[in-house]
């Protein structure tokens, strides 16, 4: 019985292994952090698919996601911006889809919070297309600025407030020259964006660093936009190669613990000669 026991408990322990193991695989918190990834944009839609937790956020945090020229003074910027202004009962996310006399609120966030979005600027037409969540929409602009790479950014205005930190899942940046990708993006249908895609860059290793001194925002009010709201259609999470080939190593090793667990199990329960 206790070796039954005992035969029990490792197996737990090997399937509680696996689930912690593929989890750290996608996922990681940040906080604190001030990072930027330059990219070459060389297609004619840019896609940003970024998917994260929202874990704490206190007042006169800021957190800023977006593709942008890398040139803060320039003030281009086309993603995200969350921020918790004092004077407001809760965070709120701004979609930013230019310059900074182009921010638009969207919605109201809190600690625990999933927050889905996802950009396509389509550089022949000059339209922001995003999704936010259940939000969907797009904005015509008369001018887009080329963006010059990734910039994340979780800070707040003001030392004695710790930053805010995210549970990061996914960031994707998809390039592609194939027209078919906008109505991929409003289908929110990425598994056929990705494969027409001419760059993927997927799992982003994002380094944790010390910030630097905090930028102050800009309290200009900010125009609202009309929205339309739908569920999206469910799509199939991506996973690389890489994901999968660890699931499958970790697969393998779990099932053969458990294979020599049992033979060593049964020999012992054999009688003897």
């Amino acid at each position: 019985m206790a070796n039954r026991k005992s035969m029990y408990t490792l197996m737990i322990i090997v399937v509680l292994f696996l689930g912690i193991t593929c989890k750290s695989i996608d996922a990681q918190i940040l906080s604190g952090v001030n990072r930027e990834y330059e990219i070459t944009i060389k297609g004619n839609y840019t896609i940003l698919e970024v998917d994260f937790e929202l874990v704490n956020i206190t007042i006169f945090n800021y957190i800023y996601i977006a593709l942008d020229t890398l040139d803060k003074s320039a003030g281009y910027s086309y993603g995200i911006i969350i921020i918790y202004d004092p004077d407001e009962e809760a965070p709120i996310l701004y979609l930013m889809a230019g310059s900074g006399n182009s921010w638009y609120r969207i919605m109201n966030v809190d600690k625990g919070d999933r927050i889905c979005f996802s950009i396509l600027i389509d550089h022949i037409n000059k339209t922001i297309y995003y999704v936010v969540n259940d939000k969907v929409g797009n904005v015509n602009k008369s001018m887009i600025i080329m963006p010059r790479g990734v910039s994340i950014i979780l800070d707040s205005i003001g030392r004695e407030f710790s930053p805010p930190s995210i549970y990061l899942k996914k960031l994707v940046v998809l390039d592609t020259n194939n027209s078919q990708a906008i109505d991929y993006f409003i289908e929110n249908n990425f598994n056929k964006i990705y494969e027409i895609s001419i760059i993927r860059l997927n799992k982003t290793k994002i380094e944790i660093t010390p910030t630097q001194s905090p930028t102050t925002l800009s309290s200009t009010p900010l125009p609202n936009i009309t929205t339309s709201t739908h569920s999206p259609p469910q799509v199939s999470p991506y996973m690389s190669p890489t994901t999968v080939l660890l699931i499958i190593l970790m697969t393998i090793v779990a099932a053969t613990t458990i294979i020599l667990i049992t033979s060593v199990y049964r020999r012992k329960r054999s009688p003897g000669p």
